[in-house]
């Protein structure tokens, strides 16, 4: 008799075990939304021209993260459009898109080129890259 109930308690502590990996630190939801106001003028995180696309905020476990990350990756494969498409080529990507960024942020940084200007974006793409998936990180 005892041993259905062991059997039964064993299964009901794994899956509360369990339920911690799926939700580890709350919803990618929460980590989007901004609690604090970033500093504008703050040259770390400065893309582009400084377009209102590119605000950028804290979340909630303090980490920089852009007000609107819908219209910050708009503005972003706009601005840096030369150093996306480079990227694109040299490594054989896919397409940038909101579902397919994470290989950019990689490849970024290492883009080899000749030219300077083209390299540097190239490597603020993985800046870029950086700050955006701090909206969708689940833990830290």
């Amino acid at each position: 008799m005892r041993k259905p109930i062991i059997g039964l308690l064993l299964l009901v502590c794994m899956a509360f075990g369990l339920g911690g990996c799926f939700n580890p630190g709350g919803s990618s939801e929460e980590f989007a939304v901004v609690v604090k106001e970033m500093d504008a003028q703050n040259p770390q995180f400065s893309f582009g021209n400084g377009e209102e696309a590119y605000r950028m905020g804290y979340n909630k476990k303090d980490m920089p993260v852009f007000v609107d990350t819908d219209k910050a990756f708009k503005q972003f494969t706009k601005d840096y459009k030369d150093a996306i498409d480079a990227v694109e080529q040299q490594f054989d990507l896919s397409s940038i898109s909101k579902t397919n960024w994470k290989p950019y942020f990689t490849y970024g940084w290492q883009l080899i080129t000749d030219d300077e200007a083209l390299r540097k974006q190239a490597s603020e793409i993985s800046a870029f890259f950086d700050y955006y998936e701090n909206s969708f990180k689940k833990s830290y």
